[in-house]
């Protein structure tokens, strides 16, 4: 099977579309994006290209880190927080003592149960 030639057609179909600037029937004019995809410079490049896009901003941090920067900023934009303090950054499932200690048991993993955590943590170290 003969690979196809770089100049092809396929080859050089868009890694961006317009669809992607025009979400919400808005256009986006300053695109910011993060994560390691966004460490690609062409792909960066290519995104800039995009009629009417101004300005392209890539978020440093292009391990995981950046894109759970750019996930909270998102949803700061979209008014998932109102700018009041969080009263804690928990959003996962909420389980018992009980729960944790019968999922351990049933596990046949040994653990020990502390009331100060740090002390003990100090002690192991």
């Amino acid at each position: 099977m003969r690979r196809p030639s770089t100049r092809s057609p396929s080859a050089r179909k868009p890694l961006c579309s317009n669809s992607f600037v025009t979400q919400e029937r808005r256009p986006l004019t300053r695109v910011a994006v993060s994560g390691g995809v966004h460490a690609n410079v062409k792909l960066n490049q290519r995104i800039r290209e995009i009629e009417g896009v101004e300005t392209v901003f890539v978020y440093p941090n292009m391990g995981d880190g950046g894109c759970a920067t750019g996930a909270a900023m998102l949803a700061f934009d979209r008014g998932v927080f109102d700018g009041r303090p969080l009263e804690n950054v928990y959003y996962g499932p909420d389980y018992s003592r009980s729960e944790i200690e019968g999922a351990l048991r049933r596990a046949n993993l040994q653990y020990e149960c502390v009331d100060d955590i740090e002390d003990r943590i100090a002690q192991l170290l």
